[in-house]
């Protein structure tokens, strides 16, 4: 007679993002404050900083690499 063995099947896991609650934490939170963050250093320097380095007789950053290269 033969003793048959029966091994425990692995379950795969649940790719669906069902299994879990959306937490506040969660990756979409973060990528909308990292979209935030990303439209404001796009913006630049604020209208005081840009006149400040105006009253200084200097360029923003953006202006220097705006000037032609001749």
């Amino acid at each position: 007679m033969t003793t048959v063995v029966e091994k425990p099947v692995a379950q795969s896991p649940d790719i669906s993002g069902e299994s879990e609650p959306e937490r506040p934490d969660s990756v979409h939170v973060r990528v909308e404050e990292l979209r935030r963050l990303r439209a404001e250093v796009h913006a630049g320097p604020g209208v005081r900083a840009t006149q400040a380095q105006h009253d200084r007789g200097k360029l923003t950053a953006r202006e220097r690499i705006e000037l032609p290269a001749n």
